[in-house]
């Protein structure tokens, strides 16, 4: 009788990294940028000091705290959960995919994973069925936490849909379910789990998946270096200390809130306050009642905590620094931001790939004219399409060379040299200009990916998707200006022959049939009349089909 030889991802990943050794790697130990330790290893030193201090209030949409937890409590109930884990069969190098909204059960998932050696997957909780699919199974994930049910999605059925195709699954536990098989906290009644060895810097902690600049999906690995780096972007810079008291109301799952929501407060000793749902009333609250003193979101958030102040005529007075990255903060938001919210306005620009990597320091003003300066063990530059670098003040491709750099893409693990040099520069995708003064200003993107809000839309994606409607003849999907949230999706269609003309509520409707998130859908639909315009490559001409929608989007817009 045969069995099956049970390999982890994180055996796969590593036989993929042998031989190809960071360049940087003495550098970066030399300087004490990476070391042997761990974020762990700092979260567990700051339970042991002050056990009793808070580490995590988590706040719904109500007008009060519905649960406090303390350093020593994620202590035990993670020692516990690994416990749990073990006793499923999980095991060091293992994946835990978990799909959670902001809630205390994220940061004991989180500690619990590294406690064992397992592989951390945090999954955006607005992902279906669809993109839970393609993840569950690249990662052979053997383990998935999520609430049965959340904001009208039902998680369970989404993951009992696809558990078929999962072979490596061994289990699935809701963070709201009474059933024994199946609620997570059967899963904290074992006993603390046999240590398996400490975790080191250089071991595999984290999956976080991207669509990146070419809108394909792709699983970025991170070690417990990057993850440390990539954090302490923030809290040097800014000077935060255990006595900082953060709110982190977007969502952990993306690696921002993994680094600055989840691990930054834990390993500096902070306490973190969670808000699971977007509102600016609720926002309000949490920073006055909790004394907030940093926190971090998209320019649309800004807006929105604005005018909800000035509306209650109510201006915090713990509130310290306001950190945006991913959107553009024109110079009326920033300064409305520092008059009625009492924060500073910090910019930061980084990747899923590598954290913060630059960053403005606290005080500075002209919030729309940079991007910040590298931090310490990050550097920057702008090359022409020959790889030389640009004069200053001319535009080029942004490269990056960091400590928080990521180690590769698991899958996708042959796109990843083509993106990295042999001197460990990586190349974003982005179009930058570089400042005299050492900083840099995002211009876009290589590709035509959208950002709404801060999130990236996969406009290749949503074309492929699109095309497959009877009367659509050909599809692009263009970012059109929004006030609010930046950028929306626009989608202009050729219509096909003998159908009737495709509207906004058949698109949204066919993209939900098929699963796909929905702010991923177009917000508004252009019919466009004839062929689109190519290029001398026979390529559809998106710049020409971009300028010529935005500048009558108004007009010929299907509003949804």
């Amino acid at each position: 009788m045969g069995f099956a030889l049970h390999v982890s991802l994180g055996d796969e990943i590593a036989s993929h990294l042998n031989g190809q050794p960071h360049p940087l790697a003495d550098r970066y130990l030399r300087a004490g940028w990476w070391t042997s330790s761990t974020v762990l290893d700092d979260f567990l030193a700051n339970a042991a000091q002050r056990p009793d201090k808070i580490a995590v209030t988590q706040w719904g949409s109500g007008a009060a705290p519905s649960v406090r937890l303390s350093f020593g409590d994620i202590a035990d109930l993670s020692a516990r959960l690994a416990g749990g884990l073990a006793s499923r069969g999980v095991r060091s190098g293992d994946v835990v995919s978990f799909q959670l909204p902001n809630w205390w059960q994220f940061p004991v998932v989180a500690v619990a994973c590294a406690r064992m050696g397992a592989i951390a997957n945090p999954i955006l909780p607005f992902f279906r069925t669809r993109e839970l699919a393609m993840v569950l199974s690249s990662l052979r994930s053997t383990v998935y936490i999520a609430p049965s049910r959340w904001r009208g999605h039902d998680f369970e059925e989404s993951l009992e849909a696809i558990r078929p195709d999962l072979p490596y699954l061994r289990g699935a536990y809701y963070v709201d379910s009474e059933a024994p098989a199946t609620s997570f906290s059967s899963l904290l009644t074992q006993p603390p789990a046999s240590p398996t060895g400490p975790v080191q810097g250089g071991d595999v902690a984290e999956i976080q998946f991207t669509s990146g600049t070419t809108g394909q999906p792709k699983g970025v690995v991170h070690t417990y270096n990057g993850i440390r780096t990539g954090y302490r972007a923030v809290s040097s810079t800014l000077g935060l200390t255990g006595d900082d008291v953060v709110l982190t109301m977007t969502p952990m799952a993306h690696q921002v809130g993994f680094l600055n929501g989840c691990w930054m407060p834990l390993a500096e000793g902070m306490s973190v306050v969670y808000q699971d749902t977007w509102d600016p009333g609720v926002f309000l609250d949490i920073v006055t009642s909790e004394h907030v003193t940093y926190t971090a979101g998209a320019t649309a958030m800004m807006v929105d905590a604005c005018a909800a102040a000035e509306a209650r005529a109510l201006r915090p007075s713990t509130l310290r620094y306001f950190k945006n990255g991913g959107s553009a903060v024109p110079a009326s938001v920033a300064e409305r931001v520092t008059r009625l919210l009492g924060a500073d306005v910090v910019v930061s620009w980084g990747m899923t790939e590598n954290g913060v990597c630059t960053i403005t320091p606290p005080g500075a003003r002209g919030a729309e004219l940079t991007d910040g300066r590298p931090v310490a063990w990050a550097e920057v530059k702008v090359v022409d399409d020959d790889g030389s670098p640009v004069r200053q003040g001319r535009s080029g491709h942004l490269l990056v060379r960091s400590a928080s750099q990521c180690v590769g893409y698991f899958p996708g693990v042959e796109l990843y040299p083509s993106l990295i040099d042999r001197d460990g520069w990586f190349a974003t995708g982005d179009i930058a200009r570089m400042n005299r003064d050492g900083s840099i200003k995002l211009l876009g993107r290589r590709k035509d990916l959208i950002i709404r809000g801060g999130e990236n839309i996969p406009v290749l994606e949503v074309e492929s998707a699109l095309r497959s409607i009877p009367g659509v003849s050909d599809v692009v999907v263009v970012g059109v200006p929004d006030d609010r949230l930046g950028e929306r999706a626009c989608a202009v269609i050729v219509p096909a022959p003998g159908h009737p003309p495709t509207s906004l509520d058949v698109a949204r409707d066919h993209l939900r049939a098929l699963g796909m998130a929905k702010p991923y859908w177009p917000e508004s639909l252009v019919l466009w009349d004839g062929a689109f315009p190519t290029t001398a490559s026979g390529k559809v001409a998106k710049a020409e089909v971009r300028a010529r929608i935005r500048g009558d989007i108004g007009e010929r817009a299907d509003e949804r």
